[in-house]
């Protein structure tokens, strides 16, 4: 269970990196790159979602 755990931590924070290069790319008004990498973030996003929802899941373990 702790390496899921991990590995849903990990994928948050890549969301947040994501996300953050994301709002810099923005500012820019480099739109392509920001939608890009604003998917990239939701990706990671869900994955982390996911990977909680499967701690939580009694039937999963």
């Amino acid at each position: 269970m702790s390496a899921l755990l991990w590995h849903a931590e990990a994928a948050e924070h890549l969301s947040n990196a994501f996300k953050a290069e994301a709002d810099r790319a923005a500012d820019a008004q480099e739109y392509p790159d920001a939608r890009l990498l604003m998917r990239i973030s939701l990706a990671y996003n869900m994955a982390a979602i996911s990977m909680t929802k499967s701690l939580r899941d009694p039937r999963a373990r």
